[in-house]
């Protein structure tokens, strides 16, 4: 089940959005969307510069959300989806994982009448009790359900899926669009983006929500692109670097990224092509952050080779490896007359995986590469990076 994180300040607000969803379900005699509080983080507040504590705390409530699929005739709505050119977007329920790879990229067909309509803009997916998955137009959603008037079963539905985009800090743009436009240029719009992403900062709907003041950088994007009358100081203007970023970015979402989730399947899906849907320019804005903090795990795997490091084996297993030797040290242990010391020896191997030798003989030199045979003591973590400690180590020249 997803967790979400809300700040205590936003949390009138989602309670609101339960509650009206609510009073629609009591009327459709669907079940109520309910949230459990697992707990509740304190984050202090830390100046930007000097990295000092501020003395300010904010609390952010850590919850899970039920909204069960509604259910008619023993089918349950649990998902839309939105049909593009370059595939689906998918909107699912609260309380319900990633649907199967095929609806990704499956067509706008109904399989009740079994017709592809290509204007046809969206279909719904049904589960029975049997785990049955149908996909349905719009207009067959009375003839297949038997029911005189399924439509307001499927705009409850359809709450509910917009209510896990919002969960999700899915950013809209709701201002300053002008009628008549339906899709942005990819370039233009990214090479924007990172502009305004270097001259203010990324600002998230979240952010915007918890203090009640500021622009998204989606809509200040949309504010650059489309208000012509803008003060000169209010202008950020696009350079070769940012469009650099931004091809950058794109290269990487379309050649590098293989879907885990949803999220990154419709951001894949909407950067295919040279446009995309205004209403979708929340999440492809969020590629330049999500490229850059990318970038930075990169940076930061080669500047520190063990930071990707897993445990190996288990606890007395014996295993073997080539490494090199990275660290050694020695520490002092015992007191009196014949104090004794021992050897920390630290290696990698070829996968990055960090290991821990304590041993009497210190016999092997940092830098250098050996193959080791020991037994696994056990699994530790040392400042954030997994180790696995050997023991009865027997070590061979490379």
């Amino acid at each position: 089940m997803n967790e979400y994180r809300i700040p205590e300040s936003n949390l009138a607000d989602f309670t609101a959005r339960i509650d009206k969803l609510n009073k629609a379900a009591v009327k459709l005699g669907c079940e109520p969307v309910s949230y459990e509080t697992l707990r509740i983080d304190e984050v202090k507040e830390r100046n930007e510069i000097t990295g000092e504590a501020t003395g300010r705390i904010s609390h952010y409530h850590i919850i899970t959300v039920k909204g069960d699929a509604p259910k008619l005739n023993g089918w349950a709505f649990i998902a839309t989806l939105e049909h593009l050119p370059d595939g689906n977007i998918i909107k699912s329920v609260p309380s319900e994982v990633d649907l199967p790879e095929q609806y990704r990229t499956s067509q706008p067909i109904c399989e009740y009448c079994h017709k592809d309509w290509l204007h046809r803009k969206e279909t719904f997916i049904l589960r029975n009790e049997q785990g049955e998955l149908k996909q349905v137009g719009r207009q067959c959603l009375a003839d297949f359900l038997g029911h005189m008037s399924p439509e307001q079963i499927a705009n409850y539905a359809a709450r509910l899926f917009e209510l896990t985009g919002q969960l999700e800090d899915d950013e809209r743009l709701f201002d300053n669009m002008p009628r008549g436009y339906t899709h942005y240029d990819l370039m233009e719009f990214l090479s924007k983006t990172a502009a305004v992403i270097e001259a203010r900062g990324w600002v998230s709907a979240s952010h915007v929500r918890e203090y009640g003041e500021g622009t998204t950088t989606a809509s200040e994007v949309n504010n650059q692109l489309l208000i012509r009358d803008l003060k000169p100081h209010e202008k950020i203007v696009t350079e070769p670097k940012h469009k650099e970023l931004a091809q950058k970015a794109l290269d990487w979402i379309r050649n590098e990224v293989t879907p885990k989730s949803d999220y990154e399947h419709n951001l894949i899906t909407l950067t295919k092509g040279d446009s995309f849907p205004i209403d979708n320019a929340g999440l492809v804005a969020s590629l330049i952050p999500v490229y850059q903090r990318e970038q930075g795990k990169i940076q930061e795997r080669k500047a520190n080779p063990a930071a990707n490091s897993q445990h190996v084996g288990n606890i007395g297993d014996k295993i073997e490896a080539d490494v090199i030797v990275t660290f050694v040290t020695f520490i002092e242990n015992g007191y009196g007359y014949r104090p004794t010391s021992t050897a920390v020896i630290k290696m990698l191997d070829k996968q990055g995986n960090q290991y821990t030798w304590f041993t009497a003989s210190g016999d092997m030199e940092q830098g250098k590469e050996y193959h080791v045979k020991g037994t696994v003591k056990h699994h530790n973590e040392y400042k954030g990076i997994k180790e696995t400690v050997l023991t009865r180590c027997k070590v061979t020249d490379r």
